[in-house]
């Protein structure tokens, strides 16, 4: 059987920090048939500068005006080289085997074209490591399709897209890929999209650390209505055979409500909240 090559594709924006320790875990992969496409968004800082530090071939950096995570994925998944596409945050790192898990699981599930795999939390400032509480997905150690993605991610958060999912590009090219402008919920909108039309393979094993509590991280941004994804818009795509949908897009709707709230935007966080009753 051939290799399965993947493209990586790491969105940059300063990141100086971290980006060696992430970059490293790509290259310590125990599947070597990959390329690195790290896009830099307009980076401020030295980041650039510890991606050149690299002397690998198969890592190169693409640049681009500052203009969000969503253009800055677009772009990578444009300039991939292979037909499998992972995304990986420029402050997580991926564990040693991720990818040739990833490739037993292609393998494995020959027709389908979107795989994800468990992950950890890492407290930065704290120094611990925590586990999500994942429920409606295969048992730990196991995989499968899940049976009722919107049931999966009401019920807590089995896939993130930022580092522990892998696509067949056909599939992120049909979808769309990421919208533009939004800073928060761009991710979940391309899942939405994509669980509406294709079968979704978890690996319910930790492969990945989603590091968090990092001070410079997107997440920390100042939040208005204008950069969270609108979410009440979803309302259009809710079907009766799948009542799950209904309560995710709330369950979505009130977390973009809070976030706002404790972004101190507390006009646009109630007007948030009244998209529930429209």
């Amino acid at each position: 059987m051939n290799n399965l090559y993947f493209s990586i594709v790491i969105p940059l924006y300063n990141k100086e920090k971290h980006i060696a320790r992430t970059i490293q875990s790509v290259l310590d992969q125990t599947w070597p048939y990959f390329e690195i496409v790290v896009v830099n968004d307009g980076s401020t800082d030295k980041s650039v500068e510890v991606v050149k530090n690299f002397n690998d071939e198969r890592l190169r950096i693409i640049h681009q005006p500052n203009s969000g995570v969503s253009v800055a994925r677009n772009k990578g998944i444009e300039a991939a080289k292979y037909n499998w596409v992972a995304f990986l945050d420029g402050d997580d790192e991926w564990k040693a085997e991720f990818l040739k898990n990833v490739v037993d699981l292609i393998n494995f599930y020959p027709k389908v074209n979107v795989f994800a795999t468990g992950y950890e939390y890492f407290n930065v400032i704290e120094k611990g490591v925590s586990k999500p509480n994942l429920q409606s997905v295969p048992e730990i150690g196991k995989h499968g399709v899940l049976e009722n993605y919107f049931k999966s991610v009401y019920l807590g958060a089995p896939v993130i897209t930022s580092s522990s999912s892998c696509f067949n590009k056909k599939i992120l090219i049909d979808k769309g890929g990421f919208p533009d402008n939004i800073k928060r919920g761009e991710d979940l909108d391309l899942w939405f999209r994509i669980a509406l039309s294709y079968p979704i393979v978890f690996l319910n094993k930790s492969l990945v650390i989603y590091n968090v509590g990092i001070q410079d991280s997107a997440t920390k941004t100042l939040l208005s209505r204008n950069n969270i994804y609108p979410y009440h818009k979803w309302k259009k795509r809710q079907t009766k055979s799948n009542p799950y949908i209904k309560k995710y897009i709330k369950k979505r709707i009130l977390v973009a409500a809070k976030n706002l709230f404790l972004s101190d935007n507390y006009i646009d966080s109630i007007i948030t909240l009244l998209t529930i009753l429209k």
